[in-house]
């Protein structure tokens, strides 16, 4: 539908001390077919955009007005005689608009849908920090539900803190060979707040085929290890793992 056609599918005014105005008073006792002319003449303009003006043609064989009728109209006021019809004297101080108004208001709406439009389209684009989140999370499956969490969850918290904590869940995943069907969702774990939990991604070592052999300095070694592990910053820990920090 053209923004035209929603034009003339409104409505024309009447202000509600209409019934109520001497001259139509006078007409509904003296000549009743002139106060119908008046009111068809207001919603013709309206459905016309005229902003108040008919010609004389229109008055007489669309409207069926007389000459009489639009005569009296004259003398009381409500017409305006111009050079091709009439004009009506109150059209807007009823309430009308013009066909400015109603086009400029057409434009604004228009204005409005577009960028109501563009604000959807952006949200249905993936942020490049969620596709980050996605390339680190050990689970990629169901990608859209995945960025609603997202959006929800990067409101109260920082990007960069789910993100290192998804690739923490994820090195906690390889290092206990979490079956894939075992790990959550990206949405699931959003909606959770997973990036709240601790994971372990202390790195395993392979210092002997059959482990029980251990030898002393090796066992050694991983107690350090571990000790030394409690003690570094998620940066260090990165750093240890081989990440970029």
């Amino acid at each position: 539908m053209t923004g035209e056609s929603e034009v003339r599918d409104g409505y024309t005014r009447l202000d509600n001390g209409f019934w109520a105005d001497a001259r139509i008073c006078r007409l509904r006792d003296e000549m009743p077919r002139a106060a119908l002319i008046y009111v068809m003449a207001l919603s013709w303009c309206s459905c016309n955009l005229t902003d108040g003006d008919i010609d004389t043609d229109q008055l007489t064989y669309t409207l069926g007005a007389s000459e009489q009728e639009i005569e009296t109209l004259i003398d009381l006021g409500l017409f305006q005689q111009t050079i091709t019809g009439v004009r009506i004297n109150e059209y807007q101080s009823n309430g009308n608009h013009t066909r400015k108004e109603l086009a400029d208001r057409t434009a604004r709406n228009t204005a409005s849908k577009r960028r109501s439009r563009a604000r959807q389209e952006s949200d249905d684009k993936y942020s490049a920090d969620f596709e980050t989140f996605w390339k680190a999370y050990p689970r990629h499956v169901d990608k859209r539900p995945a960025w609603k969490a997202w959006k929800n969850a990067i409101q109260d918290t920082g990007a960069d803190t789910i993100i290192n904590s998804a690739r923490a869940y994820a090195r906690q995943v390889e290092i206990e060979g979490t079956e894939p069907k075992y790990v959550k969702y990206a949405a699931t774990w959003l909606n959770a707040a997973g990036w709240e939990n601790e994971y372990d991604i202390r790195p395993t070592l392979t210092l002997r085929t059959n482990p029980t052999m251990m030898s002393r300095n090796e066992s050694n070694r991983m107690a350090n290890l571990n000790r030394a592990w409690q003690y570094m910053s998620d940066e260090e820990r990165q750093r240890a793992m081989g990440g970029t920090g």
